[in-house]
């Protein structure tokens, strides 16, 4: 019974792999559509950030930026949507913890439901 259940969880971590292809992100998205051009990071990245009850989302953002800046250099600015090159909004027909990445030469657009969603595309982000 050990070694068939051994199997399968062999056989669900492989699935895994594939289903990945050529990306070694975690969590892994459920959905991932490649297109041209690149968004390159400077010394800041100005982020505003959508008001969500108890001013969560910020919260969530100001815990990661010094982890974020550790490990790319990248320090994270509180800013107004104006001067942003990243914007945080809020997307109720998300899933809870789901969160939608867009990346583009101009900047780094994020739709959450949750800060359980914002800080999974943070952690994608930084990967």
């Amino acid at each position: 019974m050990r070694i068939k259940l051994f199997l399968y969880y062999i056989m669900l971590m492989c699935a895994t792999v594939t289903f990945a292809g050529d990306f070694s992100l975690v969590p892994l998205p459920s959905s991932v559509q490649m297109a041209e051009g690149e968004f390159v990071f400077g010394k800041k990245l100005n982020v505003a950030v959508a008001d969500y009850p108890g001013d969560s989302l910020q919260a969530v953002v100001d815990r990661f930026a010094p982890g974020f800046s550790k490990s790319i250099g990248v320090v994270l600015k509180k800013s107004k949507i104006e001067k942003a090159q990243m914007s945080v909004s809020v997307n109720a027909k998300l899933p809870y913890e789901g969160y939608r990445l867009k990346v583009e030469k101009k900047g780094i657009a994020v739709e959450v439901s949750s800060p359980a969603g914002l800080f999974y595309a943070l952690q994608t982000l930084k990967q």
